[in-house]
């Protein structure tokens, strides 16, 4: 088999293994309304469970990135991620209580933070010897495994599937793709393999690069769960178009990603981070002026064409920018910008309670316009 053949392979076992924890994860949460009716769980419960799957996902990928994938290559860590996260599958028809639940979140938080930096670094080394751009491919494939969890979460529960039915069905999935992946991935004279590294704080430049992804990861659930309320109790749309800006907001941001790799190589990676991403600020922050619900929508759908591929253009600028390993880099990048996945929702939360929900909606263009500053600043060709 050619080289180029072994690359093309192994890109595609990159894109299956950060899509199919998407699916399994977004499939979960369709049927979370079930788990809290057999569980009698209140919302308290529901954010302990999110809390302990983050800890979890970012304690163990530190911990296997520096330890453990030197010594063992990227591939084998996918596959175990993916394994550990279709078992814990499995696992659920058999919970029948809460603290049981919160153990199914130390295993799916444990298979996140194998299977996220692992993959994201397997994509890397296949850039790094193809001279590709991949990483948008790699979020969009978030996004497709995210719209293909909700389908499928729809699609079985319409056809009255009980958890006990779907759920194995989906760990089967999950077992299959693991050993397509393992197929897939690159062999072991392609992967990475070096010294263990010892905990210590990343350099310079991976922390600005990390802070920017904190920031945008910690203030995206504005449009992504404050959205419907604001325009709804705010904007007085009608209940039915409460997702309308949700919607638009991804509706702009899959195709940015999709064509990612062409935006960048055409445009290049300045003027995708900075100067596309200021233009999307300055479109939502107008908007909002106008308090019109409609105006508002059409400017998500810029914001988030326009800012769709900020994620992967921050995580190729770190990789330039150090001579750390490729995993190390992506732990430490993935550790921050999770941080503020768990830390932000709880802020936007008491913003939102003490300065209103527009307010937040200000400030979330604000902040992305300040993370590009920060990324023109730190900018390297």
């Amino acid at each position: 088999m050619s080289t180029k053949q072994i690359f093309l392979k192994a890109k595609w076992a990159s894109l299956i293994a950060i899509s199919a924890p998407m699916i399994m994860w977004v499939f979960l949460l369709g049927h979370i309304p079930i788990i809290y009716e057999n569980l009698n769980l209140s919302e308290t419960s529901w954010g302990v469970f999110l809390l302990i799957f983050g800890a979890m996902q970012i304690l163990s990928g530190q911990i296997f990135s520096r330890l453990v994938t030197p010594k063992y290559g990227t591939k084998l860590m996918i596959c175990l991620g993916i394994l550990i996260l279709s078992i814990s599958f499995l696992g659920i028809i058999f919970v029948n209580r809460y603290e049981t639940f919160l153990l199914i979140a130390v295993f799916f938080g444990l298979s996140m933070g194998l299977i996220m930096p692992s993959a994201n670094s397997h994509l890397a080394l296949i850039e790094e010897k193809t001279n590709q751009v991949l990483q948008p491919i790699f979020w969009a494939s978030m996004s497709l495994g995210a719209v293909i969890g909700a389908f499928l979460s729809i699609y079985l529960l319409n056809l009255k599937f009980s958890i006990s039915n779907s759920f194995p069905i989906i760990s089967i999935i999950g077992i299959i793709i693991t050993i397509l992946v393992y197929y897939l991935g690159l062999p072991k004279d392609k992967d990475y393999f070096g010294k263990s590294e010892k905990f210590s704080l990343p350099d310079k430049k991976v922390i600005i690069f990390g802070v920017i992804l904190f920031f945008e990861f910690a203030t995206v659930g504005i449009i992504m769960e404050w959205s419907p309320l604001w325009i709804t109790n705010n904007l007085n749309a009608p209940l039915f178009l409460g997702a309308l800006v949700l919607i638009a907001f991804h509706a702009g941001e899959i195709p940015s990603r999709i064509f990612g790799a062409y935006l960048i190589k055409f445009f290049g990676e300045l003027r995708i981070g900075f100067h596309l991403v200021i233009i999307g600020c300055f479109c939502l922050f107008v908007s909002i002026i106008t308090m019109n619900y409609i105006i508002i929508a059409v400017a998500a759908f810029i914001f988030g064409f326009a800012t769709g591929n900020t994620n992967p253009i921050v995580i190729r600028q770190a990789i330039k920018s150090t001579n750390e390993n490729i995993p190390t880099t992506i732990a430490n990048l993935m550790t921050l910008a999770f941080s503020g996945l768990m830390i932000g929702p709880g802020i936007v939360g008491l913003t939102a309670k003490y300065m209103g929900m527009t307010f937040n909606m200000y400030i979330l263009p604000i902040i992305w316009a300040m993370c590009a500053i920060i990324f023109l600043l730190n900018f390297k060709k």
